[in-house]
């Protein structure tokens, strides 16, 4: 894969995971502080598996992809449930989701960095262009949807993200 091919991938993987950290802000106050912001954030988010490119999951997100967020204290770890034996992924690709009710998942993980919040906005700088993302919350996730002002390595995909709360082990 030529080097910008995997730079571009690389920018809309750091999308998925920066959406998906912020995914919970929606709900709580008008933040003063984006410390403040970042600290309410703090949890462990996954992608809805049954969105489709521009429309949400018709399952309100029941069934999570196998990767995901963790944010603690504004620091962004990569989280990948590797063990999934789930059968009813999309495509039938098994192993690639979970249902969001499962009390344990086994996950692999990877510190990503910092993240910080403006208001409601989520903003990514990367590769000399700011790409800002508009956050809408539903009752079963949270629709983050890019700004039509796009920069060069943003795709159109909307991202429908949900929090976890069942436990984490890492092997």
């Amino acid at each position: 894969m030529p080097t910008v091919t995997k730079k571009l991938c690389y920018a809309a993987f750091c999308s998925a995971l920066l959406l998906i950290a912020l995914g919970g802000m929606l709900p709580i106050a008008a933040p003063a502080h984006a410390e403040q912001s970042t600290a309410r954030l703090d949890g462990i988010w996954f992608t809805c598996e049954f969105a489709k490119r521009t429309s949400p999951p018709d399952d309100d997100c029941r069934m999570l992809d196998d990767e995901g967020f963790e944010m603690r204290s504004g620091q962004l770890t990569y989280l990948r449930n590797r063990f999934s034996e789930e059968e009813a992924c999309k495509g039938q690709k098994k192993g690639q989701c979970f249902r969001a009710d499962e009390k344990e998942i086994i996950v692999s993980r990877r510190k990503i960095g910092r993240i910080d919040i403006d208001n409601y906005l989520l903003k990514l700088r990367y590769l000399g262009c700011t790409q800002r993302y508009h956050l809408t919350p539903s009752e079963h996730y949270v629709a983050v949807i890019p700004d039509e002002e796009k920069c060069f390595w943003a795709t159109q995909r909307h991202f429908y993200v949900t929090r976890y709360t069942g436990k984490l082990t890492t092997p």
